[in-house]
């Protein structure tokens, strides 16, 4: 327990101009590499090992992109979240967003269908949203 808190309060790095493997378009033994227009992001080593670990990274910056585009207004952040009870991991992205209830429930609606038409379904359970309303 120590060592995975440890790990959550590990610097944190820039990524930058990183390459991504494009989804529905690879053979997982032969991946093909492109360039996903994102901004800079600023992930924590436990974040970036466990998307690592779980070739997960792709994923989870295509998930950031949607994020902005639903919730422009709002900065995401990520975090590894581990269920005390299963012992399940998951990614998740954090954003809080402004506006009415309803519009914020739209957004988070297309964001989460969209999410789920691009990610494989033995992936689907390991990126998730969380928000708070202002």
């Amino acid at each position: 327990m120590a060592e995975d808190q440890q790990a959550l309060s590990a610097p944190l790095f820039p990524i930058t101009q990183l390459a991504y493997f494009a989804p529905r378009e690879f053979d997982q033994m032969a991946l093909a590499q492109e360039e996903l227009p994102v901004q800079s992001e600023t992930l924590s080593s436990a974040v970036e090992r466990f998307c690592t670990t779980r070739r997960l990274l792709s994923w989870l910056l295509i998930a950031l992109q949607m994020v902005r585009e639903s919730f422009p207004q709002s900065s995401p952040t990520v975090r590894v979240v581990k269920d005390p009870d299963s012992e399940d991991e998951w990614i998740t992205i954090d954003v809080v967003a402004t506006g009415e209830v309803s519009q914020v429930i739209d957004a988070e609606r297309r964001f989460m269908r969209r999410l789920l038409e691009r990610l494989p379904e033995s992936e689907s359970d390991k990126i998730r949203l969380a928000y708070d309303i202002i």
